[in-house]
């Protein structure tokens, strides 16, 4: 092309859609778009504007593609499926669902019969947009002669509820299609939890038509038999019978490190860290969740990934510091919170602040509560109740009805350990009438609590 322009030869519109078609393959949208605007000069046509639109989303510029779409419109060129299928696409891989479904609406309005490939990417882009029924409607709306195993395929994987998902592929199948390899993974993924039973049932009728079962299906049925705590050990038994030819990657591990973790194995879980070869952050990261109740394997695998040159990440260390906290180790909690370089979450303060509570170190529980509103994090419920029983473990009942006062000003409720502390720490402190002022004006209603206080006064 290059050549061409260096010697006045004027190319024409399909030298310059072959040149598009080749940018787009190679993913270098930009210059696509360069060449498209120079084609225009030779008088663009509608295979011109569907390269472009194609090389914009292969470059995931939905933008770009959906104005090129509507210039198309505009210069009175009558569009084709092509064309709107690859724009389509381009919202899809931008999970910009709205934007596909009002171009799937165009489709009608121009007359232009959407196909497969259309209605499959607009129902992707309602599966990363979570709208599910969306994507429901669009499989009834599409006609007979559109709908084929790919769609299916899509809406399962759209499907937040495992029954829908099953009542899909059986629909599937009612249809005289074929369904997939793809079609039975995808079904896998929406089961977790007490649906394990049942992703077994799939996963042999899967077998049952001869249909070879991938990495990637074992990995999924790993992961739903994970979720429950009383299927974990067939988690780790189907890792053991995995087909020699597939060999188990990361994913596979976590999976099964994430079972081992429901069923309270964690030497099972550092064992499966053991055998990947390069464990990654979310390989790390089940490895310290799994150690929830032993916080020095869990200061063991940090201290593995430092050795690899891996940081961790806000999730491993809030993990970290939960393991310490169980493990009422409010020092080493500390410590971890003071590595996190910025911290947006209450979450790993919430569990510092209980270490610190469980170990009576009230003056740190309140300088953590204090560094939280310094770094604008609004406390909650959990963090103020740690606080109070702090306080009132090491009798400082002045600092529990100043937590109590910012507590009952806030829209957060007293819970009825939390208000046993106040009166606890007030009994201790003989400031009943304050408790009780506060009490009253919390409007926390039980007679259980005010049972409580008052067999706690009269003992």
């Amino acid at each position: 092309m290059e050549d061409m322009m260096q010697l006045t030869v004027e190319a024409d519109v399909i030298t310059y859609s072959s040149a598009m078609n080749a940018c787009s393959k190679a993913h270098r949208w930009s210059l696509a778009l360069w060449l498209f605007g120079e084609s225009l000069r030779s008088g663009g046509n509608v295979i011109t504007y569907g390269n472009a639109i194609s090389a914009c989303e292969k470059g995931h510029q939905w933008p770009a593609a959906v104005q090129l779409l509507l210039e198309l419109q505009m210069n009175t060129l009558q569009s084709n499926v092509i064309v709107f299928s690859a724009a389509i696409s381009a919202c899809e891989k931008a999970g910009e669902w709205q934007m596909a479904l009002a171009l799937l609406g165009e489709c009608q309005v121009q007359r232009v019969e959407a196909n497969s490939i259309a209605y499959s990417a607009a129902i992707s882009a309602c599966e990363k947009g979570r709208k599910w029924p969306e994507a429901l409607h669009l499989l009834a709306f599409a006609s007979s002669t559109t709908v084929d195993v790919v769609m299916y395929n899509a809406v399962i994987s759209a499907m937040e509820d495992w029954k829908w998902a099953v009542a899909l592929l059986q629909k599937l199948q009612e249809e005289k299609l074929h369904p997939t390899v793809i079609s039975f993974n995808s079904c896998l993924a929406t089961m977790k939890g007490e649906a394990w039973r049942r992703a077994l049932c799939i996963f042999e009728e899967m077998v049952t038509l001869q249909l070879k079962a991938t990495l990637i299906s074992y990995n999924t049925l790993i992961s739903s038999l994970g979720s429950c705590y009383d299927s974990w050990e067939k988690a780790l038994m189907l890792l053991e019978e995995l087909p020699q030819e597939l060999r188990p990657n990361a994913r596979t591990y976590t999976a099964a490190m994430s079972a081992c973790e429901q069923g309270e194995c964690w030497d099972g879980a550092l064992a499966l860290l053991a055998l990947i070869p390069v464990p990654d952050l979310v390989a790390y990261g089940s490895a310290v969740s799994c150690c929830q109740r032993r916080w020095r394997e869990a200061l063991e695998v940090l201290e593995q990934m430092r050795r690899r040159g891996l940081e961790p990440n806000f999730i491993i260390y809030s993990a970290a510091i939960a393991a310490c906290e169980k493990g009422e180790e409010w020092q080493m909690a500390l410590q971890l919170l003071d590595r996190l370089i910025s911290v947006d979450s209450i979450v790993p303060f919430n569990s510092a602040l209980s270490a610190c509570e469980k170990c009576c170190e009230w003056t740190w529980a309140l300088e953590l509560l204090q560094s939280m509103e310094t770094s604008g994090l609004v406390p909650d419920q959990i963090t103020l109740s740690a606080a109070i029983l702090a306080c009132d473990r090491a009798w400082r009942w002045p600092s529990v009805l100043q937590l109590l006062q910012q507590l009952t000003e806030s829209t957060l409720k007293l819970d009825v350990v939390t208000c046993t502390s106040c009166v606890s720490a007030c009994q201790k402190g003989a400031r009943w009438r304050d408790v009780l002022t506060l009490l009253a004006a919390e409007d926390f209603a039980g007679l259980e609590l005010l049972r409580s206080t008052e067999e706690m006064w009269l003992s």
